[in-house]
């Protein structure tokens, strides 16, 4: 008997091969054509909307050509954003800016360095390192907002992380899931709730102003409380998977610290700090082990490459208030004030 009848039509299979990838071919390009034109980071510049919150790698590089004498710079992540650079020409006799940045990085340290000094041609004195503890994860690499910017990313050797670059690169992030949501969030905001008051607001020396903090404070509905527990589950996330200091971290800023000391820039490092109740509810994701682990390879770091280097992960070490954050995580002017005191002090 035969089974000629049961077997499909291979036309009909092609046709519908074909149709499959031709729908997801159409799909993915409407995909990546609609975040091109809504351009949530506003990375393009394209203009057609507003953007959703821009990228603060570019605000950076827009600002400090404001600041043409700046011999300090402040590097990390948004949690060195409240270190004010009149706060620390007042302890270095210099002139600061503060190139923190959201979710920064050694990548971003060492970008934005070499991007002033090797594409503008600036000297710089000093630099102030802000390190985050989970920057040493093997879960964290070149953040997707550094590779959004060219002009920072021809500073990215090629051979770390598994960066893209050029325009394979853009056709990649057009297509990602962060970049379709905050799209479509662009697009119920122009069309469907209305725009919301700016959360916050870079200033021109680099700091942060948070409005919506200070606009829940102002009114007496600021609830630390809520924040850190947020934050909770937010660094749980970060810390999760952190078994080790990761090798790409490692050797991203020992080459940073290499290229600072041979250009004759002074450096000073610190850990920065989370809130008691967030280092508490990391206590079973091994905040403690990979604490002594990042501790030990600074110290070390900092005696071979000759820089200063000090632990300001816990309030204790700098006197600080528990009162002083935002969130569990961004301290306040105040607390990074007694930071830099205790940083310069113990020099």
């Amino acid at each position: 008997m035969s089974n000629q009848g049961n077997n499909p039509d291979p036309r009909v299979l092609r046709r519908f091969v074909f149709t499959i990838v031709g729908v997801c071919a159409i799909s993915l390009v409407l995909i990546a054509g609609t975040n091109i034109v809504v351009d949530p980071y506003g990375d393009r510049e394209i203009g057609a909307y507003p953007a959703l919150q821009r990228n603060s790698r570019q605000i950076k590089l827009e600002l400090i050509g404001n600041h043409q004498d700046v011999d300090t710079l402040i590097l990390g992540s948004s949690r060195v954003m409240q270190f004010f650079p009149e706060d620390v020409d007042e302890v270095t006799q210099g002139v600061a800016f503060n190139a923190g940045v959201n979710s920064g990085n050694f990548f971003d340290a060492e970008a934005l360095y070499r991007y002033w000094t090797e594409k503008e041609k600036r000297r710089f004195r000093r630099v102030i390192l802000g390190i985050d503890l989970e920057s040493f994860s093997p879960m964290v690499g070149i953040d997707q907002r550094l590779q959004d910017v060219d002009e920072l990313m021809a500073f990215v050797p090629s051979d770390i992380g598994g960066a893209r670059k050029g325009s394979d690169a853009r056709f990649f992030v057009d297509l990602s899931l962060d970049k379709t949501k905050r799209s479509i969030e662009v697009l119920r905001y122009e069309y469907i709730k209305g725009w919301p008051d700016e959360k916050l607001q870079f200033r021109d020396d680099g700091t942060v102003a948070y409005l919506a903090v200070e606009e829940e404070i102002e009114r007496g509905v600021f609830d630390l409380s809520v924040k850190i527990k947020k934050s909770k589950e937010e660094y749980r996330g970060r810390f999760h998977g952190f078994s080790r200091l990761a090798a790409h971290a490692k050797q991203t800023l020992t080459r940073f610290t290499e290229s600072l000391r041979h250009d004759g820039v002074e450096l000073v490092a610190f850990l920065t700090p989370l809130h008691p109740e967030v280092i508490e509810a990391l206590g079973q994701e091994h905040y403690q082990e990979r604490l002594g682990d990042a501790n030990a390879f600074l110290k070390d770091l900092a005696d071979q490459h000759g820089f200063h280097y000090f632990d300001a992960s816990e309030l204790s070490s700098f006197g600080g208030d528990p009162s002083g954050f935002v969130d569990g995580a961004h301290i306040t002017r105040a607390n990074a004030k007694l930071i830099l005191k205790k940083l310069f002090e113990s020099r």
